[in-house]
């Protein structure tokens, strides 16, 4: 029995044209209906309509200005913004797919969102998903590899990415674009169930799960219908059946008619209309081939899109982005760092280590920063080089750099023109023709052959087009040895030595390069010509000869050590429009056979899209990195991976072939369908291997590849262990398993999970990666891992019903290092449907107050129980409907900013037991308004008055003397025993009272400082420093074992400053807040916002304790004194714009991951209600907010049985969950409950192993558990779930993210009914 679990496809399949509304390929009206875009559309013009759908120019969509409908600018590209600019070269889509990491392609989805917006780019033309199939595809390197899972990952993630900065993504090619010959006329033909299995999953998970604003159709045909005009692709899978509701662009001039690209579900022409324009589009629809509601549907998906993204309200230029962004230079180096794969390592030859070694450095790719060409092309403002990284890396007096330039020395000063020795250069005759005959129009001597032309004649009275020319020169060797010629042209070319044909490329196409060699005797006269003629566009030719030097060669391999070989192929070589060979140019393979031949520590460092050929120069070779097109960062990659700074962590995405004719689709890969009777233009391409591509193939075949899928080594082993396989639906599996890093170095290991179907009524492949997880293992430590696998992990498409279907029976699930490598297995039998999957959407803009979460309330040092209507607290002015808002509503937390005089004004009476005291009335409304209390107890008198009573002055406590006014004030040096004597009783006391739990938030436990805040010391001796401060933070850690408490992080801490926090930073206060750290204490910072105060040490200490403590703020100021914020050092604040302090303290908190921030006393308050939305976005996304984003449980059990329940948890706020620190204790942990129809709590199931401390930013954490029912009577129940606190009697402790309306007023979250018979 099959089980159908997707939407039905129609049965159409191949694309049919029909005339205007009757055409058979109806689009599905949009699920929700934009109002303003279908406005829009109904005021233009049939003619306006007509020219929207064809863009302006090359990379413009025009605009309409009578209707404020703006220009948009497009750019290429996949790895970087291309066009007309320098911007960030990211490393190659395939080496992103290398990384395993899915954080990482969203960072490059974010870098690449950031960097569009920085030049005004409103559409990113990326990412390309095409399926690796074989080596020779010239744009590989671009995708994401041959396995359709990881592809769909990867795209999924770095689509998120870009479009979370507000930039439109555009997923492309659809579909089976898989080689660069012949694009406009090789034809795919590729049965359904293979586009469904193979080539379509990253297209529908870029749609269904990223909601992709963008897609773009491929040159090539499927099925003989062009991609354009295929309207079983556009319109029957893409638009009706996975929903696609953005815009539909062709690729670059790859529209072939008017009619059957309109009809056919395009909804863009591109670079610039041709075909959609109103000329061609008007006389269509008069005689009813085409429907004005076709194009109207066409400009509302495009209008709706730009809505969709803000586009048509504003423009997307952020001069604040710096174009060359150092945040988007680590996202590059980042990913350069866990994108190489580590191939060979013979001996361990790497990593090199501290060796104090000479290293040479050599080959064609050494000195320049290698990518592929075409739109994957990008400049960059600067690049570190492979020889640049070593030497830095390992100190240029150990390194020897040996580059191309000094290989191959240039002999262009030793040719002369043809019949003409008294000159040098070479004999140009320029043809007005393609063909190099009659009479040349221009005769003169070119010192070398080194032109881009563009698109513009080379000289008077030729074209611009359709020119030739050929060069004629001559050379006498000086001595015997071997010429190198590097040629390259666009378009054909030839190379001819002594009038044999030598190298070349005689043909139409763009820029391609070959490299030819000839030996040459001394004394002998050598007559080279070189021939080139331009077809269409841009003209390129280009000829470098250089002479083998032996000696320099020779005298670097003897001094060297080590040799690393920087090898491979170039944007010459491998591109966009041609293919590339399998095998490595016959002069790498030479020179790499030479050095290890001559040296036995040899490493190559190989760039290169997709698989070469190791065969015949790989044999002597030590080692071997395998570096695709590593980006701007690549050579500091290289490097700290050579040295063993770092381990290679990158993983195969591809299959490496020992021979091209193991491929599995070797004999499909080129034309092999006969056309000769089919009056066809196309060349016709069967994919006779069906969905057996890339590993699945090598399985079904048993010839092992040389490098088998998701292969790559490590320094480190590691070993898999303890595997769990639990059936949490019909459809669905948990997999849990633990990783040991069982080496010495720490290293990321990448495991991968393999799903088999061990029965199936159709041919499946032997196994199919359906999930992994990537993570850093220390060495000798153990980490556990877990996989959901889905209904997409065991189905198949299934051609008769046109849909996903399982096969209830045995599945085999299988977990390694690699493919190749799966040490752990076990089975799973799926079949009925017993368990129910919930899927929880978040609450994302209410206010959740938690503990040590959200916005504090700060009180003003004399406030009364009255601070309501005494300081306008609850009709507070603000930008909201209505004009006030309750202050108290917005905050969870007051925050108590008091001096000891004030707690404890005589010894021994403190105001807690004084009912009537002006504390104990202003805390008694606190609570009455549910907020929880926080502390700070100043003692130093520099601030608002006596803060230390006058009994431990009268007892004696030494002090100094400060000026507040007219007034003078004293302050005890804290070194003072007396001072110590009383201060450490007081504490104590309050601690007695106060610490709480349920009452207190937190106790800023330091105190002592001017205003509290741990600088600016006076001691009676400098030497006391740490002494006091050790003794204050073993006071309240003693004291306070409820309670957490915080202490002020910054550089100058509790030391004897002049000019407070604008001193360098102290050596010390790293020690001395770790110290405290240890004994429990949490981190807070005042300023934040200010950069003279909190600067890039701060910085950098809250990175270093992200999410192990948490992170609390006191903001910036907008008033007083020298607190005169627009003078701040980095000159971003304007007097009488206090907004954008608000703005730089958000920035600064989301940048440490705060999990609060308060509102200051007064106009501080003030100036952040009058920028409400500051205000809500921290809300939404600061600190911790928690909710179950999918629960799976049973709908029937029986009484005693024992169950398994899934849960997954999110945390949208970029702050964590503190329940590891000391006070807490881990105490809150998620559970499930029992709730009888009646509503009482029949049972509490605890899921102690469920970490919340775990649960960060966008990174679901999925649990299971098994639960026993025993003692549970029959009946009627609802699944609830909730955050329990096991101190409490594990109810409901900590508030989630969900809407408060579906929660019990015990806060128990309903989710499902259940039946326990």
């Amino acid at each position: 029995m099959l089980v159908t679990f997707l939407i039905t496809l129609p049965l159409l399949f191949l694309s049919a044209t029909s005339n205007g509304g009757d055409n058979v390929h109806n689009i599905a009206a949009p699920e929700k209906v934009n109002v303003r875009a279908q406005e829009l559309v109904s005021k233009m013009t049939l003619e306006e309509k007509c020219d929207y759908i064809g863009a302006a120019t090359s990379f413009v969509l025009r605009g309409v200005d009578r209707l404020g409908i703006p220009e948009i600018r497009m750019a290429d590209g996949p790895q970087g913004i291309r066009n007309n600019t320098t911007s960030t070269l990211y490393p190659s889509g395939i080496l992103t797919a290398a990384t395993f990491n899915r954080e990482l392609a969203e960072r490059l989805g974010h870098g690449l969102g950031k960097d569009a917006k920085a030049r005004g780019v409103a559409i990113l033309l990326g990412p390309g998903v095409n399926i690796y199939r074989a080596p020779m595809n010239g744009r590989n390197f671009e995708y994401f590899g041959e396995d359709p899972y990881l592809s769909s990952e990867v795209a999924e993630h770095y689509i998120e990415g870009v479009q979370a900065e507000g930039v439109i993504a555009t997923v492309k090619h659809f579909a089976a674009n898989n080689q660069e010959w012949s694009r406009h006329h090789a034809s795919s033909d590729v049965d359904e169930r293979t586009l469904h299995e193979i080539y379509f999953p990253a297209f529908r998970k870029a749609v269904e799960k990223a909601h992709v604003g963008a897609v773009m159709d491929s040159y090539n045909p499927v099925f003989g219908v062009h991609a354009t005009e295929n309207a079983y692709m556009n319109i029957e899978v893409l638009r009706n059946m996975w929903g696609f509701d953005g815009i539909l662009m062709s690729d670059w001039t790859s529209v072939y008619s008017t009619s059957g690209a309109v009809n056919g579900g395009l909804d863009l022409e591109c670079p610039k209309g041709v075909y959609f324009t109103k000329e061609r589009i008007m006389p269509l629809i008069k005689s009813g081939v085409i429907s004005e509601e076709t194009i109207d549907r066409k400009v509302y998906n495009i209008l709706s899109t730009l809505d969709r993204f803000g586009l048509l309200d504003k423009p997307v230029l952020d001069e604040s982005i710096e174009k060359d962004n150092p945040e988007n230079a680590v996202v590059a180096l980042d990913l350069a760092r866990e994108g190489v794969v580590m191939l060979e390592n013979r001996t361990s030859e790497l990593p090199y280590g501290k060796k104090k070694e000479r290293i040479l450095v050599l080959g064609p790719n050494a000195c320049v920063t290698t990518t592929g060409g075409g739109s994957g092309f990008v400049t960059p403002f600067h690049t570190v080089t492979i020889a640049d990284g070593i030497k830095k890396q390992f100190g240029e007096k150990y390194v020897q750099v040996l580059s191309d330039e000094e290989l191959y020395v240039d002999i262009s000063s030793d040719v002369h023109p043809l019949g003409d020795g008294g000159h040098t250069g070479f004999k140009a005759e320029y043809y007005d023709n393609k063909t190099l005959s009659g009479k040349p129009v221009l005769v003169r001597t070119d010192a070398s052959v080194n032109f881009d032309w563009g698109r513009k004649s080379p000289a008077a009275g030729l074209p611009e087009d359709g020119f030739s020319v050929r060069w004629e020169g001559t050379y006498t060797a000086p001595e015997a040895g071997t010429l190198r010629f590097r040629l390259s042209g666009d378009d054909g070319y030839r190379l001819f030595v002594n009038d044999q044909l030598l190298a070349g490329d005689w043909g139409n196409h763009s820029l391609s390069s070959r490299t030819a060699f000839q030996s040459v005797e001394k004394g002998q006269t050598y007559r080279i010509r070189f021939e080139f003629y331009d077809n269409i566009s841009d003209a390129t030719a280009r000829m470098k000869i250089g002479l083998f030097n032996e000696t320099a060669l020779n005298a670097a391999v003897a001094k060297a050590g080590r040799i690393i070989y920087c090898g491979g192929f170039n944007s010459d070589i491998e591109g966009e429009g041609f293919d590339r060979p399998f095998g490595l140019p016959a002069e790498q393979k030479s020179l790499i056979n030479r050095l290890t031949d001559a040296h036995s520590h040899v490493t190559v460092v190989l760039n290169a899209g997709g698989g070469v050929d190791f065969n015949g120069w790989s044999e002597g070779v030590e080692a071997v990195l395998y570096a695709w097109y590593t980006g701007q960062e690549g050579g500091t990659a290289i490097a700290e991976i050579i040295s063993g700074k770092i381990s290679p962590s990158g993983k195969l995405p591809i299959s490496i072939e020992n021979k091209w004719e193991d491929n599995p689709v070797y004999g499909s890969y080129y034309d092999n369908t006969p056309v000769k009777t089919q009056n066809t233009p196309f060349k016709r391409i069967e994919y006779r291997e069906g969905i057996f591509c890339g590993y699945r193939g090598y399985d079904r075949s048993g010839i092992a590849p040389r490098y088998p899928f998701g292969y790559g080594l490590s320094y480190t082993s590691f070993k898999y262990s303890g595997m769990k396989v639990e059936r949490v639906a019909s459809d669905s599996v948990l997999v849990s398993f633990t990783v040991t890093n069982t080496g010495k170095v720490g290293a990321y290991e990448t495991a991968q999970v393999y799903v088999s179907d061990k029965a199936a009524s159709v041919a499946r492949p032997v196994k199919e990666l359906k999930g992994y997880e990537k993570k850093f293992i220390p060495a000798g430590k153990s980490v556990n891992m877990t996989v959901t696998l889905g209904p997409d992990a065991f189905s198949f498409y299934d051609v008769k019903s046109r849909s996903f279907v399982i096969e209830p029976g045995e599945f085999e699930i299988l977990v390694g290092p690699s493919s190749a490598d799966l040490p752990l297995k076990a089975t799973v039998l799926l079949g009925a449907p017993e368990y129910q999957v919930v899927n929880i959407a978040p609450d994302t803009v209410s206010i959740i107050k938690n503990p040590l979460n959200g916005w504090v309330m700060y009180m003003g040092r004399n406030w009364d129980s009255d601070f309501g209507k005494a300081q306008h607290y609850d009709e507070f002015p603000a930008a909201v409907p209505g004009g006030k808002v309750r202050v108290t509503d917005w905050c969870g937390t007051a925050y108590i900013r008091t001096s000891w005089a004030s707690m404890e004004p005589e010894e021994g009476k403190y105001f807690w037991n004084d009912p009537d005291s002006r504390l104990n009335r202003l805390l008694t409304e606190v609570r009455n308004r549910g907020l929880r209390l926080a502390f700070r107890i100043v003692v130093d008198g520099r601030d608002q008055g006596q803060n230390t009573p006058r009994y431990v002055l009268d007892a004696g406590a030494k002090a100094f003397a400060s000026k507040l006014g007219d007034k003078e004030v004293y302050t005890p040096y804290p070194d003072d025993p007396v001072f110590q004597e009383k201060y450490s009783k007081f504490i104590k006391a309050f601690a007695s009272r106060f610490d709480s739990f349920d009452e207190v938030d937190f106790i800023d436990a330091y105190g002592l400082g001017k205003w509290g805040e741990a600088h600016s010391m006076k001691y009676l001796d400098g030497k006391n420093k740490i002494p006091v401060y050790e003794w204050i933070t073993d006071l309240y850690s003693r004291s306070f074992k409820e309670v957490p408490l915080v202490m002020n992080y910054h550089r100058v801490l509790a030391e004897e400053t002049v000019n407070g926090w604008e001193d360098e930073p102290n050596p010390d206060s790293e020690g001395m807040l770790e110290s405290a750290i240890s004994k429990g204490y949490s981190l807070r910072h005042d300023a934040f916002g200010m950069t003279g105060y909190y600067k890039e040490w701060e910085k950098a200490f809250a990175a270093k304790w992200n999410f192990k403590v948490p992170i609390i703020m006191e903001g910036g100021w907008i008033t007083g004194a020298h607190h005169r914020y627009w003078i701040d050092p980095s000159g971003k604040y304007h007097e009488g714009h206090p907004e954008e302090v608000r703005r730089g303290e958000l920035e600064a908190a989301e940048e440490a991951c705060v999990n609060m921030m308060d509102f200051r006393v007064g106009n501080e308050t003030e100036s952040w209600f009058q920028n409400i939305d500051l205000v809500e976005r921290f809300i939404r996304h600061g600190g911790y907010r928690l909710y179950p984003s999918q629960v799976i449980v049973p709908q029937e059990a029986k009484s005693g049985e024992t169950l398994t329940l899934t849960h997954t948890w999110e945390n949208i706020g970029w702050g964590y969950c503190p329940n590891n620190i000391r006070q807490w204790n881990h105490r809150f942990k998620p559970s499930f409950a029992l709730i009888a129809e009646d509503g009482t709590v029949a049972r509490i199931f605890v899921d102690t192993k469920a970490e919340p401390s775990d649960w960060m930013r966008n990174k679901p954490v999925g649990y299971s558990m098994s639960v026993s029912l025993e003692g549970v009577a029959p009946g009627s129940y609802s699944w609830a779930v909730a955050i329990s606190d096991t101190e409490k009697g594990n109810l409901p402790g900590l508030n989630m993210s969900v809407d408060a309306a579906s929660l019990t007023k015990d806060g128990w979250l309903k989710v499902s009914k259940v039946t326990i018979r």
